[in-house]
């Protein structure tokens, strides 16, 4: 029943009207809690530090582009690498 609780809170499928998670139903709890397969999958991920740097990652992401009404990855186009090969790239690049 934790493990149900706390996944619903961090991966909600339903949010209030001000964005927040909003309380998980008990059919909710009981689809993970009556799944044992499901259940050790999601004890598997809630342990994992890569996976929670890949949730923190998309959520970043996801708030980056409702900021800036863009949509797709977001290191996409408007993040690049340049390599910067001399000093007047470097002072270009700062300014």
């Amino acid at each position: 029943m934790k493990v149900a609780r706390i996944w619903w809170m961090l991966c909600p499928q339903r949010r209030g009207p001000d964005g927040s998670p909003m309380t998980p139903t008990q059919p909710e709890i009981n689809s993970i809690a009556g799944c044992p397969i499901r259940r050790v999958e999601i004890r598997k991920r809630l342990s994992s530090f890569s996976w929670w740097m890949r949730l923190l990652c998309q959520r970043v992401a996801m708030r980056a582009n409702r900021e800036e009404l863009e949509n797709g990855r977001f290191f996409q186009d408007r993040h690049k690498a340049t390599r910067l090969a001399d000093v007047a790239s470097l002072l270009a690049c700062a300014a």
